[in-house]
């Protein structure tokens, strides 16, 4: 297949895709994306099935391989190959790691979470192990852990935080009942002026997203058989954040940024032991601190291959083509830079609030 050139959080990104399972995945979820102007020249090359690096340099441990232009780094569901160009990280490979056995194929697709196969995972393995770290090293681009909506002024709130705390929640709730549109459900990334880039990865729905909200369900429900439905009731019986499916943002939600926008309000969700959910102000500086925190344990496999490449560098009398505490210091710096003049705020959930509970709470006291 001819590769594809698209604007990708501000950047033009070359996919090239296979005519694999996976790769006919990847394009689907990635025809979301604006396509670059014809003679614009790709600031990152992304190949899906080619990770072939010269012949390896060092590998320590085993799951690292490094080579002259940088590393690759094998993840539970894919291998990826970074390759630097004068410290600029300017080409990627993706090789999808599937099981040779067909049952074990499907042993694992019941057992996950998702009901997906390897291959169903091109789409996270593109964002996620490729594009977001490109945009973690990328010196005018920084990401945080935060789902982004855009309000109908056109400005993006961000809803950030740990895992678990309501941010995919509170975007299902003001893109389908106040009249915002999507732009990232999980990882948004920020330019050095604040302008949020749309991240078109499909959302993660779970469980708990669907309690009362039946349009929903059948949204997310619509064009799945008896045994996807079968391991969703069988999932959830071990709790509610249990189980999740993916779905594109056009059929959650109708409509979605291609553009992004300011950030004009960022959220920091924490859930703990407070009586009742209130807002309290931060500044920038300390949201960023804040926002690092959880991004260094969300991009923890990455960083330990910067890690591990860093190391690797050492023992070959080779500098570092970028490393991990350089990395997260830029990040600090420059989320710093972005957030001045948005209004930053730490909302303070109960720890037991019900979730219709904490919707209706969040919209009253942001006032949408």
């Amino acid at each position: 297949m001819p590769p594809r050139r698209l604007r990708l959080f501000g950047r033009t990104v070359e996919a090239w895709v296979d005519g694999t399972s996976a790769g006919r995945t990847l394009a689907e979820e990635l025809a979301l994306y604006p396509e670059a102007a014809p003679d614009a020249e790709p600031d990152l090359v992304v190949r899906l099935g080619d990770t072939a690096p010269a012949r390896p340099l060092a590998t320590n441990p085993s799951t690292h391989a490094e080579h002259a232009s940088g590393f690759t780094a094998r993840y539970t569901v894919a291998t990826v190959a970074y390759h630097f160009e004068e410290s600029r990280l300017r080409e990627l490979g993706i090789q999808i790691n599937t099981p040779r056995s067909p049952l074990w194929r499907q042993a694992q697709r019941f057992a996950d979470m998702q009901f997906s196969t390897r291959d169903d995972r091109a789409g996270i393995v593109f964002h996620e192990l490729a594009l977001v770290p490109a945009a973690a090293l990328d010196p005018e681009r920084v990401p945080v852990h935060a789902s982004a909506l855009e309000a109908p002024d056109g400005s993006v709130t961000l809803f950030g935080g740990t895992g678990g705390v309501g941010k995919t929640s509170l975007c299902i709730e003001l893109c389908l009942h106040s009249g915002h549109r999507f732009v990232a459900d999980d990882i948004a990334v920020l330019g050095p002026d604040g302008h949020v880039f749309p991240n078109l990865a499909y959302p993660k729905i779970y469980g708990y997203n669907l309690t009362d909200n039946d349009p929903l369900r059948e949204a997310v429900f619509a064009e799945r058989g008896p045994l996807d439905r079968a391991h969703w009731h069988l999932h959830q019986l071990r709790g509610l954040d249990k189980v999740r499916r993916r779905a594109a943002p056009d059929v959650l939600y109708g409509s979605f940024s291609r553009a992004g926008g300011p950030v004009r309000r960022y959220v920091l969700l924490a859930r703990g032991h407070t009586p009742t959910l209130r807002l309290d102000p931060v500044s920038p500086a300390e949201a960023a601190a804040l926002s690092v925190s959880v991004l260094e344990a969300e991009l923890g496999d990455f960083l330990n291959h910067l890690r591990w490449h860093a190391y690797n560098r050492r023992l070959l009398g080779m500098p570092p083509l970028a490393t991990a505490s350089d990395v997260a210091s830029r990040w600090r710096s420059g989320l710093e830079k972005a957030l001045d003049g948005a209004e930053c705020l730490i909302a303070r959930v109960p720890a037991g609030m019900e979730h219709g509970a904490f919707k209706r709470s969040m919209r009253e006291a942001l006032a949408v």
